[in-house]
C-alpha cells in the first residue's frame, strides 16, 4: 500500500509541474520513475516479455514453456510457445508465457498471470530431453529435487510443506492420447513429471487452482527435443501440431 501510495504522490507531482519542469529534467525524472516501478514491482517488468495479448475479446487460454537451461541451447517448449502466440484454437486466444527454469521464480512469474488472465484453460509445456516422444503428465507430487544444489538443499523435499502430497491432472488425458496418435504422432502417458522445476510448476498450478476454487482444466506436457538437437526428437511443425491437439481436445472434452 505504501509503495502504492508513493507511486500516486509522485505521479500527481508530475501532472501539476509538466508544463513547468525543464525539458531535460522530465526526461531524466520519466528514466529514474521507469527504473524505479521496474525494481518496486518487478512483475509489471516482466509480464510483457512474453508479448501482448492480441485477441483480447476472446476466452484466453495460457501457455507456458521454460528458456534453455544447462547445455540445451534452444527450449523446444518455448519455441513452442512463441509459435503458438496470438493464435486461435477454437475460438480461444492463446497468451505465451516463457518462465525461467527456477523452482521459485517460474511460479512467481506464472501465478499473478492466472488470477490477472482468468484463462479457460492452462497448458504448461517442459523438456524431457531423453523423451522420444509427447508425455502427457498425470500426477503432479509435492516434491522436488535441485540437481544443482548441494548439502540439505540436494535432497528431496516438499514444494509445499502444508500441501496435499499430489494433484492428478485435470486434463483429458486417455482422449489426448488417442487423438495424438490418430494424428500419428508420437505420445504415451507418463505417471508423474519429475522432481525438477517442470513438476513445481505443475503442482504449483493445481494447488493455486485448488486453493482458489477454480475450476480451470490444467494440465503438463513434456516434449522431447528437436529433430535438429537429437536424430530420434521431433520437428518443430510436429511439436507445435501436437500442442494444437492436446488443446483442441482438451477445450471440446471439457465444455
Amino acid at each position: 500500500m505504501k509503495k502504492q501510495e508513493g507511486i500516486r504522490g509522485f505521479t500527481l507531482f508530475i501532472y501539476k509541474n509538466i508544463y513547468t519542469l525543464d525539458i531535460c529534467i522530465l526526461f531524466r525524472i520519466l528514466f529514474i520513475s521507469s527504473l524505479v516501478v521496474c525494481l518496486v514491482f518487478p512483475g509489471l517488468a516482466g509480464s510483457t516479455s512474453n508479448g501482448s495479448l492480441e485477441c483480447v475479446s476472446e476466452p484466453v487460454i495460457l501457455l507456458t514453456g521454460f528458456v534453455p537451461f544447462g547445455s540445451i541451447s534452444e527450449n523446444p517448449s518455448e519455441l513452442v510457445v512463441r509459435e503458438l502466440q496470438n493464435t486461435t484454437v477454437d475460438g480461444c486466444c492463446i497468451y505465451g508465457l516463457v518462465l525461467p527454469v527456477d523452482f521459485t521464480g517460474s511460479v512467481e512469474a506464472m501465478m499473478p498471470i492466472v488470477d490477472s488472465l482468468h484463462p479457460v484453460l492452462i497448458l504448461s509445456l517442459g523438456l524431457e530431453a531423453q523423451a522420444h516422444e509427447v508425455h502427457i503428465e498425470t500426477l503432479a507430487f509435492n516434491l522436488k529435487k535441485d540437481p544443482s544444489a548441494s548439502g540439505s538443499e540436494s535432497r528431496l523435499q516438499r514444494i509445499d510443506p502444508e500441501g496435499s502430497f499430489f494433484y492428478s491432472s485435470s486434463l483429458p488425458l486417455r482422449s489426448i492420447v488417442h487423438d495424438l496418435r490418430v494424428s500419428r504422432i508420437p505420445v504415451r502417458q507418463s505417471v508423474f513429471a519429475g522432481t525438477y522445476v517442470c513438476n513445481t510448476v505443475f503442482y504449483s498450478t493445481l494447488k493455486y487452482l485448488a486453493d482458489h476454487d477454480e475450476a480451470i482444466p490444467a494440465g503438463f506436457v513434456h516434449l522431447p527435443l528437436l529433430d535438429s538437437q537429437d536424430s530420434q526428437g521431433l520437428n518443430l511443425s510436429t511439436l507445435v501440431e501436437a500442442v494444437r491437439t492436446i488443446l483442441h481436445t482438451s477445450l471440446v472434452k471439457n465444455t
